[in-house]
């Protein structure tokens, strides 16, 4: 008999007294049952202790950090602290469908699996116009992770996510990016040959209604351009440029921001073989932002 669990589930959050609870029932509920749930509450000011020490499950663990040091660091906490052979994420304002667990372990006993693999499933996103399933299709073979989520609007979201702590731990979340963390530990490991395996299935519920209070910041576009140059090497050309016209200037919003921009592109616009129809758009995108 098996004296760990089999898999480690790791919630991190910040003032969720009031979400918390669902995130947790939906772990606590998987027809999988060989887990620990690690919550590690980044010094929340709410009762989310409260909620949290209430569940007499002896699967769940509550540790707390010592201050506020945001969710790549709560997430790389966990991992540190967890037991089992694969870890899995949720955040805490999202939930699991109750086989997610069972459904990505027995997908991944018939893949031939190298030593280092990473699987993600569908998420479906709720709480904007209409519902939505991304992604909605595998990898493709000789593809780039960066083109896959970049130009074809892919995206691989952490509360998909099962792997090997041993493949974690070499990686594990950057705390020095304060948006799109899991997109950047998705493209260091696929830098470094992380088998990637995508299960056509929605196994994990993820909630975006415009509550800029969660634990990542606001996702503007000088913040955008600040991560673009932290982690540009880890894209290709293609999806560095559709990163500028797409999720940068798409998001311009002040007058101040398209200032503190401006160096940045042009700069990008010196560095890179933009075509002229493309440095056209990307004048027009810069000049016509919501104030």
């Amino acid at each position: 008999m098996r004296s760990k669990p089999f898999v480690s589930v790791i919630i991190p959050t910040y003032n969720r007294e009031h979400l918390i609870q669902r995130a947790m029932e939906s772990v606590l509920s998987q027809t999988f049952s060989d887990f620990e749930l690690l919550v590690i509450d980044d010094c929340s000011k709410d009762d989310t202790a409260s909620v949290v020490n209430h569940c007499d499950d002896p699967r769940v663990q509550y540790i707390c950090n010592e201050r506020n040091q945001g969710a790549a660091i709560s997430r790389n906490r966990g991992a540190e602290l967890a037991h089992g052979e694969l870890l899995a994420f949720l955040d805490s304002d999202d939930e699991w469908h109750h086989q997610k667990l069972r459904v990505q372990i027995h997908f991944t006993e018939q893949c031939n699996l190298k030593k280092d693999w990473l699987c993600f499933s569908k998420a479906k996103i709720l709480g904007m116009d209409e519902d939505i399933e991304v992604p909605n299709r595998p990898i493709k073979s000789g593809e780039h992770l960066s083109e896959y989520i970049f130009l074809d609007n892919q995206f691989i979201q952490t509360g998909t996510f099962m792997l090997p702590r041993g493949t974690f731990d070499q990686f594990q979340f950057n705390p020095s990016i304060e948006l799109f963390q899991d997109v950047e530990f998705c493209l260091r490991a696929f830098q470094s040959n992380v088998q990637f395996l995508f299960l056509n299935k929605v196994l994990s519920y993820w909630y975006c209604d415009k509550r800029w209070d969660r634990i990542i910041v606001k996702h503007d576009g000088w913040n955008r351009a600040k991560w673009y140059e932290t982690c540009e090497n880890l894209l290709t050309e293609k999806a560095k440029k559709a990163f500028i016209k797409e999720l940068i200037l798409s998001r311009i919003r002040t007058i101040e921001e398209k200032e503190k921009i401006k160096n940045f592109l042009k700069h990008q616009l010196l560095s890179r073989e933009f075509s002229c129809t493309e440095i056209i758009e990307i004048a027009k995108s810069f000049n016509t932002f919501i104030v």
